[in-house]
């Protein structure tokens, strides 16, 4: 019997502030992209806890299966090992064995990019799919052709999140910078879709929402609950209002899959929410700074 390989959770679904209410599914995601290729280097499968991946409700992960354990249970009789030496040996494991790994986040968001140099080897995120068909083509449909813009919250939005401002620190995007890039699009197309990403509060990007006709998640649960029929569905969200990362679940999800579906893309230059949406679908993007904006009307396939 083939082991398995237990990806412990690193930073407890949610960064080092106790008071950070971002659930870190994407530094989650990529984290999981080692363990995925660990265990296909090893033919083995991958196990997650349920309490860390509320996700897995509507997402498949290849090789993977998410179990409802906890923390001591998860690691029981499982072998450890450490993946910065582990990959002195070609990241190989005795596959009869259930190991787990040990060193947090030395492998996390950069890890592709330091032993996986062959730009034709495709990621193992673009192989994640949404469970829910219908809740898929809902999101494609919102999106399509739209210019997917991705505000992240920074050291400068003091007290949003933490009441002490010190969550993030990521580069502070003037709002006046979106404003630029909308209204330059919007002179070449002004009928041109375009949808708002951000985990900031909406009524904390009013200088986009109240001003322009933009699509966010909301748009998107709204009609997705909707049309939901099972009524355990409908329960289990419902639900996970009692936790504050099983909470954002489905907001996360679609709001998530409405950036990487969108046909043009206005990313953040630090955040791995932007670096998931590019790329899944490597979609043409830019990085929210006034001397892109003419490079980004080309891309939209105008002339400046």
């Amino acid at each position: 019997m083939s082991g398995i390989l237990k990806w412990v959770e690193p930073h407890f679904g949610g960064g080092g502030y106790v008071t950070n209410k971002d659930t870190g599914l994407c530094n989650r995601i990529f984290h999981w992209e080692l363990g995925y290729n660990i265990a296909k280097i090893n033919s083995m499968k991958i196990e997650v806890q349920k309490q860390w991946w509320p996700e897995m409700e509507f997402l498949n992960l290849p090789l993977t299966e998410c179990v409802d354990k906890t923390n001591t249970e998860f690691v029981d009789d499982v072998y450890p090992f450490d993946t910065n030496i582990l990959r002195h040996y070609n990241f190989k494991l005795d596959n009869t064995k259930s190991w787990f790994p040990i060193e947090g986040w030395s492998f996390n968001r950069h890890w592709w990019d330091m032993y996986y140099k062959d730009d034709k080897i495709s990621r193992p995120i673009r192989l994640i799919k949404i469970k829910d068909v219908k809740l898929k083509s809902l999101i494609e449909s919102t999106v399509r052709g739209a210019v997917g813009v991705h505000v992240r919250k920074s050291i400068g939005v003091k007290g949003v999140f933490d009441p002490n401002g010190f969550e993030g620190g990521y580069e502070n995007i003037d709002d006046d910078v979106y404003v630029k890039f909308i209204e330059k699009i919007l002179k070449f197309n002004p009928k041109q879709k375009f949808y708002l990403s951000t985990d900031l509060p909406l009524g904390k990007v009013g200088f986009l929402l109240d001003n322009y006709d933009i699509s966010t998640y909301k748009d998107i649960v709204k009609k997705y609950n909707f049309k939901i029929k099972d009524s355990s569905i409908r329960d289990k969200i419902v639900n996970y209002r009692d936790n504050v990362i099983k909470q954002n679940t489905l907001k996360d999800i679609v709001d998530l899959f409405g950036l990487a579906f969108c046909s043009y893309l206005i990313v953040h230059p630090q955040s791995t929410w932007s670096d998931f949406a590019f790329l899944y679908r490597k979609k043409p993007y830019v990085t929210p700074d006034i001397d892109n904006i003419n490079l980004f009307i080309e891309k939209l396939g105008y002339s400046k």
